[in-house]
């Protein structure tokens, strides 16, 4: 049977070799796995103890993201017939790039080629500049046995940190998962009741790790709403190994280009860096990897202000209201939205 304990097992295996080659060659050293993790428990189950993930914190991958020095779109479309472009630039500090002191460059592409738009056609400005709600989340959190309920409190605070950062022009669902998924809010805008359903779900039971099934319902979700920015944001400590209906990781790639969706997704402890790498890559998005979720929560404190500084070009000169795809480039960073999809 797959287990969410794959890659830590096959850690163990590999300290087992080792320490028999130490032992084999009369030398002394203590691993600490042995004392601090029981072999059988983390196979059979899928839950580790305490001890255990400090024994093992040492061999995890070291903290990582793609967060610094990036310009990420996040949508784009029309406003009372205006195309305006979202997007969040960073620089090498992983800060939000002020652009009223940056070099930007807008260019439009009509009759088959890129050409530069004149200062006068566009206008810099916030999503606050706009009324209405243009932003949807679908806020995913994993609830599987390995994860502590500190762990989903400190996930929680990462939500709620976002929510706060994006209010009052957004919306968003909520769902949690661990071998089923379980949808605890459809989408909604006022931030108190969203406050409220996000908090940890003590009833919810914890088991194995249906992580494409949460990301694939989320996608299918949010491919219904009509706001510009359409954003999936999922919390995880894990490897997939119990989804029914997303069974590739490909699926979820298609499913997310298809509709525009970038994806945001936190890792923790055994969480596939390679796949959250690759669903940065494939869907335009963001990963951001450390080894606990306390960690995770400091990591994403960058991540709250580059939502509270999210950028939108709005084209004015009416010679390019109707072209179909445009390119912001940005201290030699290029992004381009397609408004043809």
């Amino acid at each position: 049977m797959k287990s969410k304990m794959k890659n830590l097992c096959m850690l163990i295996l590999l300290c087992l070799t080792i320490s028999f080659i130490i032992v084999s060659c009369n030398f002394s050293l203590d691993l600490g796995f042995f004392d601090d993790c029981d072999i059988d428990l983390l196979i059979k189950q899928n839950t580790i103890s305490d001890d255990c993930r400090e024994a093992i914190n040492e061999f995890l991958s070291k903290a990582e993201n793609n967060l610094d020095n990036n310009i990420i779109r996040i949508g784009e479309g029309k406003i009372d017939c205006n195309p305006v472009l979202f997007f969040i630039v960073t620089d090498e500090l992983a800060v939000p790039v002020d652009l009223s002191l940056s070099n930007i460059n807008v260019e439009g592409y009509q009759n088959g080629t890129f050409n530069s738009l004149n200062p006068e056609d566009y206008q810099l400005a916030r999503p606050g500049d706009f009324s209405g709600t243009h932003i949807s989340l679908s806020s995913i959190i994993d609830y599987s046995g390995s994860m502590r309920d500190q762990d989903i409190d400190d996930a929680v605070k990462i939500y709620k940190d976002i929510f706060f950062a994006l209010n009052p022009y957004f919306e968003s669902e909520i769902r949690i998962f661990s071998q089923s998924v379980l949808k605890k809010s459809g989408f909604i805008s006022d931030i108190n009741t969203l406050q409220n359903r996000i908090a940890r779900d003590r009833d919810f039971p914890r088991g194995s790790t249906a992580l494409l099934d949460a990301i694939g319902a989320g996608l299918t979700a949010l491919s219904l709403r009509d706001n510009l920015v359409r954003l999936l944001i999922v919390s995880t400590d894990g490897l997939e190994n119990s989804s029914v209906v997303y069974t590739k990781e490909s699926q979820i790639y298609n499913l997310a280009k298809q509709h525009n969706i970038p994806v945001i997704i936190f890792g923790s402890m055994f969480a596939d860096i390679k796949f959250m790498q690759k669903m940065a890559q494939e869907t335009n998005g963001i990963f951001i990897y450390n080894r606990t979720f306390l960690k995770l929560k400091e990591d994403a404190s960058l991540l709250v202000r580059m939502f509270s500084e999210i950028w939108v070009v709005k084209i004015t000169g009416a010679s390019w209201l109707e072209a179909t795809s445009f390119r912001v480039t940005v201290n030699n960073k290029t992004i381009t939205f397609n408004l043809s999809n």
